[in-house]
């Protein structure tokens, strides 16, 4: 997994981790992450969209591939990812199971803690949420 180039950092818990970046840097680091999962092979890399709502309460994730013009720089990333080609099929839609997500957010300069003087303005979560993600039928 691409580790940031970064002097400070703070790992707040197993699954988030507080870093400090430039534009550029974010912008770099957001496409090395993409670029890592396409290039070892997992299945269903991409992002999803919200596509309508499942029995008119949930909201349906969609997934979809990123494509040539996608924007590294914007300010959110979601990008996920299966260890399997196979999807669950149970019910109406097909599922992608398991489905992995990296989250990647750029913020307002943040303290660490009240007792230290160095800042953070990027977030890197990794599965953040616990969202099923559908493959579109068409």
């Amino acid at each position: 997994f691409p580790i940031p180039n970064v002097e400070v950092s703070s790992l707040l818990d197993e699954n988030n981790l507080f870093i400090s970046l430039t534009i550029d840097e974010y912008e770099s680091y957001s496409r090395s992450i993409y670029e890592y999962l396409v290039n070892n092979n997992y299945y269903y890399v991409g992002t999803f969209v919200q596509n309508g709502l499942i029995a008119e309460m949930l909201p349906k994730y969609v997934y979809e591939p990123i494509t040539k013009d996608y924007d590294y720089s914007s300010n959110k990333h979601k990008f996920i990812y299966s260890t399997s080609n196979e999807l669950n099929t149970t019910g109406a839609f097909q599922r992608i199971e398991p489905c992995y997500l990296i989250d990647i957010e750029r913020i307002k300069d943040t303290k660490y803690n009240i007792f230290t003087s160095k800042t953070y303005n990027t977030i890197i979560r990794i599965n953040k949420y616990n969202i099923s993600i559908y493959v579109d039928e068409n």
